[in-house]
This record gives C-alpha cells, sequence and structure tokens, in this order.
C-alpha cells in the first residue's frame, strides 16, 4: 500500500495508481475511501473498467446497490459486449 500512496503523489494524474491503491483498500475493508479513489481514477480516466468494476464491488460492500448497479451498466454501455462485466456483477440484478 505505501508504494501505491507514494505513487498517487508522484503523479497525481495517473488512473491506474488510484485504482490500484482503492483495490488494496477494498481488500482491507476501507470501502468508502476506496470509492473516493476509484471516482479519482474514473474522472482522470472515464473508459478505465477496471476502476468502475471496482467501483462497483465497493458500493455493493456498503450496501449502494443502486450506484453499484449503475457502475456496471455504464461499464456495459462502454464496452461493445459486456463481457467483461459477467463474471464479476455476481450478486447484482440489473435492471
Amino acid at each position: 500500500m505505501e508504494l501505491f500512496e507514494k505513487a498517487v503523489n508522484i503523479d497525481p494524474n495517473t488512473a491506474a495508481v488510484y485504482t490500484n491503491l482503492g483495490i488494496v483498500y477494498i481488500g482491507e475493508k476501507r470501502h468508502k475511501e476506496s470509492v473516493v479513489l476509484f471516482k479519482k481514477a474514473i474522472a482522470l480516466d472515464p473508459d478505465m473498467m477496471e476502476a468502475r468494476l471496482n467501483l462497483s464491488s465497493a458500493y455493493t460492500a456498503l450496501g449502494m446497490s443502486y450506484e453499484a448497479q449503475q457502475e456496471i451498466k455504464e461499464v456495459r454501455l462502454r464496452t461493445r459486449s459486456g463481457a467483461m462485466v459477467q463474471g464479476h456483477n455476481a450478486g447484482l440484478k440489473l435492471q
């Protein structure tokens, strides 16, 4: 985690760094903090599907199912086949 935090300080405009740190935070059950990081990553790179999928997971962990579903829908819109979400949306019912 320290390496990712240092990387954010070195290059705060790299979406992948925020995504990776967010994944670490999810592993530590720091879901609210991970949401902030994934949103920052998406602001820097709206097409970063890994950040969107992990944001959906963080929302799910926080009981925010509507928001989680919205991120899954956004991924489907941004990918041609939606194949990235097939294995990721377990437990989510898309409306």
